[in-house]
């Protein structure tokens, strides 16, 4: 759904940061199957949030939590 939500609008900060925050939890929770660079696409994901909605506050709070 998130992918969805910013395919329709690739400027929607808080889909974009729930999206880094999916990847981060998938990592945190060891996700066996995946093979795709979770930490990356956590970290790439928050900082486009970011870039596009840095006063936001969920989007800040997201990203914290990516930069931890």
């Amino acid at each position: 759904m998130l992918e969805r939500a910013i395919a329709l609008d690739a400027g929607f900060a808080p889909a974009i940061a729930l999206l880094a925050w999916a990847h981060e939890k998938r990592l945190t929770f060891g996700e066996p199957s995946s093979r795709v660079d979770d930490r990356a696409i956590a970290v790439k994901l928050a900082h486009r949030a970011l870039e596009l909605a840095p006063d936001d506050a969920m989007v800040l709070a997201i990203a914290g939590w990516m930069f931890i």
